[in-house]
C-alpha cells in the first residue's frame, strides 16, 4: 500500500511519473527503482507522460452502446486536438446513466452532444458531478440512530451468536461466488495466528455492474458497521475498504461516514472502554479489471503487481502478508447489520419461495427506469414467458444476462428481474455453474 499510494500522491500532484519522479520516489522509499517501474507498467492508472489539458473517456461497453455511445464517440472524436484527448474505455460503472463519459475525471452524461461539446470547451468551470440524496432501502434497520448492532454485540461481547445469527440466517457472499458468509467468518475466526485483517472488495467492476456504488453511496454506515463487527468477532483490528478508482463521489460518502463513526467513538483505540481497537481506511485501486479478483486485490495491497495466487491457500487462512484475512462483498457486509438487529428469522422472511433475504441488482438496458433495484431474493412472475421474445436482456449483479432489444414498462421490469432470481434458485436438472474465473469469491 505504501508504494502505491507514494505513486498516487506524486500523480495527482505532477499529473503524471516521470522517470526523474520515480527515481526520487525510489531514494524515498528506500526501494529499487524496478520496484516503482514493475506496479507503473501494470496498473493502468499511472500515466508515464504528459497528460492532455482535457481528457474526454467515452464509455464503449454494454449499456452505453445500447444507448447510442458508439454514434457518441463518432461525434465527439471530432474534438479531438492538441489539448484535448477523446478516447473510449469500458464500462466505468455509471450504467444507470448511459450513454456516459469521463471528462477529466468526472462523470458526465453523453446524451446531449452540443452539451457535451460545450463542457468540453469549458472544462475547467465544468460543475462536479454529484450524487443524488441517500434514499431509505428495506436492509437498513436505523432511523437516525445506527450503530445498533455493534453496541449491542461489544457489551454482550457473545462472538458465537453473532456467527449463528449469520449461519441461520443463510445469507451468502454478494459478489459472485455466493460462499456462505457465516462459515467464511467462523473460518477466519477459527485461526489462532494473528494479526488477522478484515478487506471490503469494493472494486466493482464487471461491466454492467453498480449496485455497490449505491450501497456505498446510500448506506456506508452499514457498510462500516458490517466490517467492524466481522473485526470484533474474528478479532481484527484493522478494515481496508479496496475502492475502485472511478468512484471518487462514493468515496467523499464513505469518508464522511468514517470521520462521523469516528467521532462517535465507535473506531479508534478502547471502543467505548470495551478493550476493542479497530480502525478502518481506504484504498483506491489503481485499476485493472482483474483486481476484482480477492487474491489479486491482496497483491495490490501488498505493493505488487495485480496477479491472482494459486489457491489454496486461501485468504481466510493466508490472505494479507500471509495473515488470516476476511474479504467480503460490499453487499455482504451491508446486510449483516440488519440480520443481527432483527434477527435470522426477518431476513429469511423479506425472501420468497424459500429463498432467504433481500438482494441489490443493479438493472440497465433499453428500459424504462434503469437503476439498483431492492427485491425479494426468489422473486418470480408467471408472466415472465409472455416476456421472453422481447427480454433478451438484464443485468444482474456480478450474472450478466441479455438486454431487453426494446423499452420496458415498469411491470415488464419487474416480471424480468422474476426471471433472474429463478435462474438464482436451486435446478436440480441443472448442473451448478462454475465461478467465473478472475472474480471476487464473496
Amino acid at each position: 500500500m505504501r508504494l502505491i499510494g507514494l505513486l498516487t500522491e506524486a500523480q495527482v500532484e505532477r499529473g503524471f511519473l516521470s522517470p526523474d519522479t520515480l527515481r526520487s520516489l525510489a531514494k524515498r522509499a528506500n526501494v529499487p527503482l524496478h520496484r516503482l517501474q514493475q506496479l507503473v507498467s501494470f496498473y493502468p492508472h499511472f500515466r508515464t507522460s504528459t497528460p492532455p489539458r482535457i481528457e474526454l473517456a467515452i464509455c464503449r461497453d454494454m449499456s452505453c452502446y445500447l444507448a447510442g455511445s458508439e454514434a457518441c464517440s463518432r461525434t465527439l472524436h471530432e474534438l479531438h486536438r492538441d489539448g484535448v484527448a477523446v478516447h473510449e474505455v469500458s464500462c466505468i460503472g455509471r450504467c444507470d446513466r448511459a450513454p456516459v463519459g469521463l471528462l477529466n475525471h468526472e462523470p458526465i452524461s453523453l446524451a446531449n452532444i452540443d452539451r457535451v461539446k460545450e463542457r468540453v470547451n469549458r472544462a475547467e468551470e465544468a460543475p462536479r458531478f454529484e450524487l443524488p440524496p441517500a434514499r431509505r432501502w428495506r436492509c437498513d434497520p436505523y432511523g437516525e440512530d445506527q450503530y445498533g448492532a455493534i453496541r449491542t454485540l461489544l457489551v454482550q461481547h457473545d462472538r458465537d451468536r453473532a456467527i449463528a445469527a449469520i449461519k441461520e440466517s443463510g445469507l451468502r457472499g454478494m459478489g459472485g461466488a455466493g460462499f456462505p458468509t457465516g462459515t467464511k467468518w467462523e473460518l477466519v475466526r477459527n485461526q489462532t495466528r494473528s494479526p488477522k485483517y478484515v478487506i471490503c472488495n469494493a472494486d466493482e467492476s464487471e461491466p454492467g455492474t453498480f449496485k455497490d456504488a449505491k450501497i456505498l453511496a446510500d448506506l456506508p454506515h452499514l457498510v462500516l458497521e458490517g466490517m467492524m463487527l466481522a473485526a470484533f468477532t474474528i478479532g481484527a483490528e484493522r478494515g481496508i475498504v479496496y475502492l475502485r478508482h472511478e468512484y471518487v463521489p462514493e468515496k467523499a460518502r464513505l469518508e464522511a461516514a468514517i470521520e462521523k463513526t469516528r467521532a462517535e467513538g465507535l473506531l479508534g483505540t478502547d471502543i467505548l472502554g470495551t478493550g476493542f481497537d479497530f480502525e478502518v481506511e481506504i484504498f483506491v485501486s489503481p485499476g485493472g479489471y482483474i483486481l476484482g479478483e480477492e487474491t489479486a486485490l491482496l497483491e495490490a495491497l501488498e505493493d505488487k503487481r495485480g496477479e491472482p495466487r494459486n489457491k489454496p491457500p486461501f485468504p481466510g487462512t493466508h490472505g494479507l502478508h500471509g495473515q488470516p484475512t476476511l474479504i467480503n462483498n460490499v453487499e455482504s457486509f451491508a446486510m449483516v447489520p440488519g440480520i443481527l438487529v432483527n434477527g435470522p428469522a426477518w431476513w429469511k422472511g423479506q425472501g420468497r419461495d424459500g429463498c432467504p433475504g433481500l438482494k441489490f441488482i443493479a438493472v440497465s438496458g433499453h428500459i424504462e427506469k434503469p437503476g439498483v433495484y431492492e427485491v425479494p431474493l426468489g422473486t418470480n412472475s408467471p408472466k415472465v414467458e409472455k416476456q421472453r421474445k422481447m427480454l433478451t436482456a438484464l443485468l444482474l449483479s456480478d450474472h450478466p444476462v441479455p438486454y431487453a432489444k426494446e423499452k420496458t414498462t415498469g411491470d415488464d421490469l419487474l416480471d424480468a428481474l422474476g426471471r433472474k432470481y429463478e435462474l438464482l434458485r436451486p435446478n436440480p436438472h441443472r448442473p451448478t455453474p462454475r465461478t467465473r474465473p478472475g472474480r471476487s469469491q464473496g
